[in-house]
Parts: structure tokens; C-alpha cells; sequence
């Protein structure tokens, strides 16, 4: 039996994120990229339940856990293999933290609206 990469606890992630922004109305690309916004990674936590198979499919759960206008937290569960959460820095093209309140305002609010709705 094949098993899947160690790392999948942390690729598999950005699928859910991107996943879970999209379905807020907040296409990752369109909302920060193109708009010169980026979403470093600035703290990274897993725990491997067990492992998956090559062939084994998992759903991937994504919430949003923490929104300030210069950070976001995301919680994930990757079926019952793994469990963790990452916290990202929203910078500018000079890699510096922004307000996000401030520089995009539209884009802040959707980001609160998405956080305030899983309450």
C-alpha cells in the first residue's frame, strides 16, 4: 500500500482556502493578486491523525478563524487525517503589512462579512 506525501497536511490547504474564499464571493487572484495583495504564510500548524492512501479521496473543511485588516487565520480538517491551521500577513507588493481597511475597503468588508457569518 502506497501512502500519500507527508506534506499533504500542508498542500492541501491552500485548495480549501482558495475554495472557501471563492465561495465568499472573494476569488483569491482577482480580490489580492490582481489588486498587487499577497497572503504570506507566517505560522503553520498540523497534526497527522493518520495517513492517507495515494488513492484515497478527502474532503478538505476550511473556516475562517481570524480576520484583522493585516491578518487572516484559517482552520482545516482534512477528513480525519489531519487537523491544523495556518495564519497569513496581508502585505503589498513591498512585502509590507497593509490595512486592509484602509487600502481596500470593499475587499475588507467582505473579508469581515465572510468571518462574521460563521459565528
Amino acid at each position: 500500500m502506497a501512502f500519500a506525501i507527508p506534506g499533504y497536511g500542508c498542500g492541501l490547504p491552500v485548495v480549501g482556502r482558495s475554495d472557501l474564499l471563492r465561495e465568499a464571493g472573494i476569488p483569491y487572484r482577482a480580490r489580492f493578486e490582481w489588486k498587487g495583495l499577497a497572503l504570506p504564510v507566517r505560522e503553520v500548524q498540523c497534526q497527522y491523525q493518520r495517513p492517507l492512501t495515494c488513492d484515497e479521496e478527502a474532503v478538505v473543511e476550511t473556516a475562517l478563524h481570524v480576520c484583522t485588516p493585516a491578518r487572516l487565520g484559517f482552520r482545516y480538517r482534512v477528513g480525519l487525517a489531519a487537523e491544523g491551521r495556518t495564519t497569513h500577513a496581508i502585505v503589498g507588493r513591498d512585502l509590507r503589512p497593509c490595512d486592509l481597511r484602509k487600502r481596500e475597503p470593499e475587499l475588507w468588508e467582505a473579508l469581515d462579512h465572510a468571518y462574521r457569518d460563521r459565528l
